[in-house]
């Protein structure tokens, strides 16, 4: 702790010296030039590396590495609040272990000859860094006891309301809480004048009333937790949702647990300090001190230990954390001794990492850490809660999800690559010429649903329109799954060839739609890079019905959504000059990346053009596919029956569902998602120049697009 009772009842007098800052177990005698005593001669200097202080230098240094563990997990997982909460502790924790360390190294160039005017700048040197160290401490410690309470209590509320967290999320309380420990550090170093001891008055009085505040939240938990079972209602019909939550929850519970354990002494000795602050006179009571010491020693054990057990509760407690605690790996770690599948089985993963540089990367198998769990037969992948993750010419990958993949609607999944990703259980992988032999077995005893291909740009309220499709009894529309994205993007930079493209789309979407009675419309949202496909699908299954959206005058929106990821833009104009590096991260950049290295944008707003326009040229190339007239944007919102009508007449829904429909018009058909209207409200689009308008129109016409519909003549 560095202070004892005595230090609160005395303070040094004008003849008294002021002790030196203690450097712990390594403290040993400076010998500096025209110091008393031996200069070292060679670097490993024996005055410094004795066995305390060898040992003191190693601890430092392994803690060290595990807290920039932790920092280089939090740079691989998906982004997650607790993955904030976390890095707002490990941080300043990781820079006050590295100012541990540089005290050391200061101590030991104090062990060779060096002039006075250099031993005066390392004497001050070794006195800022120490002092950098004890304020992050510190703040360490108080920053952990605030934030505790308000995500305790977030996760609380979202396992009664989902919704209820992200309210809570942007409360005056939970910015507060970030406040808190600096207000503190502050009060805590401030120069009181006259007023003594208000340091540790400030310091022990808050670690108590940060104690007390928790204890409610903790109980409630607890109790809740243990004794009420019944199933609590929510506004969001989504089980997984609660599960989710509740998992949260009981792990954070744990993890405060933990916490609240190597905390306990630290309690106590705030307690007795304040008892010694407000009555002097116990700090002199023989009995009193035979209890203060042994805790005084356990509460200076645990400040050493709460670090690192923070560092354990984080991997092993924190969900995120728990599963990143092996790397990332392309391919399964197999423990049978054979990398080889069996014939008419698939091997299957069992999932202990996932990890995404952003919500919208493209699905690849290296999402997946896996260690292998055995086989399963082929046949099992034809059961409805298995279903394609990603395709590449080393295989197919497949997840299991905790229910069918037809009740993952767009009206509940705006993108339901998100929770094939977040929800996956387990994996299992077979080569490409076996997914093709079992696609065949699939739609052979029974007729399969009419299905309606619905491509579209950017930023065109397709998901919106894509809800109003989804009618339950009637339809099920399915937003964006991973693998036709996958499939697009890999033809368009020849990494699929067209003979190759024509076998895997029938096949994928055999088994994306398995299952889904033949009486029901079977509606397929892509995404905008997917309406390459089109000509594939008119050739392959001529069958199923086309249908294309597009937003006229739309390039301020889809600029919002490129700025939301600093990361892409960074990525997309890496992706010019090497696709190879860029596909590192991911392939989201690879998905107009053809129209990258031919149109070569600089500016934010030329991407967007690119994303936006490059969609309609297709669909102006192959407009002939098509069997309904293009769906419009501003159409759609400002005249939505009679834009409706028509399609529902096609496609076999009735039409008392238009009013329904419509209905859908009144929410956003992506909120809570990375793409809401409230997350891209704050996000400021760059300026038009002359130059970058001179460009955007070359770009249009590039597209075929119209003036009218660019909106870039007028």
């Amino acid at each position: 702790m560095g202070d004892t009772v005595d230090e609160v009842l005395t303070t040094p007098t004008e003849d008294q010296a002021v002790p030196t800052p203690s450097l712990g177990v390594g403290d040993m005698a400076t010998i500096t030039n025209g110091s008393a005593g031996t200069v070292c001669e060679s670097f490993i200097c024996p005055n410094f590396f004795t066995t305390p202080n060898t040992i003191y230098v190693a601890y430092i240094f392994v803690r060290l590495l595990m807290f920039g563990f932790i920092l280089f997990l939090s740079y691989r997982i998906p982004k997650d609040f607790l993955k904030r909460f976390t890095l707002y502790l490990f941080i300043p924790l990781f820079i006050a272990e590295f100012a541990r360390l540089a005290v050391e190294i200061m101590f030991y160039i104090q062990h060779f000859r060096i002039t006075q005017q250099t031993a005066a700048t390392v004497l001050q040197a070794e006195s800022i860094v120490e002092l950098i160290h004890r304020l992050l401490a510190t703040f360490v410690y108080y920053a952990f006891l605030s934030k505790s309470i308000v995500v305790y209590h977030g996760l609380f509320l979202a396992f009664l309301n989902p919704e209820k967290f992200e309210q809570w999320k942007s409360s005056f309380w939970f910015h507060m809480s970030s406040a808190v420990p600096f207000i503190i550090l502050i009060a805590m170093n401030i120069p009181w004048g006259n007023i003594k001891n208000v340091e540790i008055f400030i310091r022990y009085s808050c670690r108590i009333i940060l104690g007390i505040a928790m204890i409610p939240f903790y109980l409630r938990t607890v109790l809740f937790l243990s004794w009420k079972k019944q199933q609590r209602d929510t506004i969001i019909d989504d089980r997984s949702i609660i599960r989710k939550a509740k998992s949260r929850l009981i792990w954070f519970t744990i993890y405060m647990t933990f916490m609240n354990i190597i905390n306990f002494f630290n309690f106590l000795e705030s307690f007795f300090y304040i008892v010694v602050y407000i009555n002097p006179a116990a700090g002199r009571n023989a009995f009193f001190m035979t209890v203060v010491d042994p805790v005084m020693l356990y509460a200076s054990i645990a400040d050493e230990f709460r670090p690192v057990g923070l560092l354990i509760c984080t991997l092993f407690f924190v969900p995120v954390y728990r599963e990143a605690i092996l790397f990332c790996r392309k391919s399964p770690i197999v423990f049978n001794g054979s990398s080889e599948i069996p014939l008419k089985k698939a091997r299957l993963g069992r999932i202990i990492f996932r990890k995404k540089r952003d919500p919208e990367e493209i699905c690849r198998r290296e999402d997946f850490v896996t260690v292998d769990d055995g086989f399963i037969e082929k046949s099992a992948l034809k059961n409805e809660d298995w279903t394609v993750y990603s395709l590449d010419k080393s295989g197919v990958v497949f997840v299991q999800l905790p229910q069918k993949l037809q009740e993952y609607t767009i009206d509940k999944y705006p993108f339901v690559f998100i929770p094939i990703f977040e929800e996956a259980m387990r994996t299992a992988e077979m080569d490409l010429d076996s997914f093709l032999s079992l696609s065949n077995e699939l739609e052979v005893d029974y007729k399969p649903p009419k299905t309606l291909f619905f491509t579209n740009t950017a930023r065109c309220a397709s998901t919106l329109f894509g809800s109003m499709l989804q009618h339950e009894n009637h339809s099920i529309v399915i937003g964006e799954h991973s693998s036709l994205i996958g499939i697009s993007i890999g033809y368009s930079e020849n990494y699929w060839s067209s003979e190759e493209v024509e076998k895997l789309l029938p096949a994928l979407v055999k088994v994306i739609r398995k299952g889904i009675p033949s009486e029901k419309l079977f509606v397929l949202k892509g995404a905008s890079t997917e309406v390459k496909l089109v000509p594939f699908f008119s050739k392959t299954m001529p069958e199923i019905l086309h249908i294309f959206m597009f937003r006229k005058k739309g390039i301020e929106s889809v600029e919002k959504m490129l700025l939301r990821d600093p990361q892409q833009l960074i990525l997309a104009r890496i992706y010019q000059f090497s696709p190879f590096f860029t596909t590192l991260f991911g392939y989201v950049s690879a998905c107009e990346g053809k129209s990258y290295r031919e149109l070569k944008p600089k500016e934010v707003k030329e991407f967007s053009m690119i994303v936006y326009g490059a969609p309609y040229s297709y669909y102006k190339k192959n407009q002939e596919i098509f069997d309904f007239d293009i769906v419009w944007h501003h159409e759609l919102i400002q005249n939505c029956e009679n834009v409706l009508k028509p399609i529902f007449e096609k496609l076999g829904l009735p039409l008392d569902l238009l009013a329904t429909a419509k209905s859908r018009l009144n929410r956003d058909s992506q909120q809570n998602t990375f793409l809401s209207q409230s997350a891209l409200a704050g996000i400021q689009t760059t300026q038009m120049t002359e130059e970058v308008k001179s460009n955007l129109r070359r770009y249009a016409e590039r597209f075929q697009m119209e003036a009218d519909v660019s909106g870039l003549f007028e």
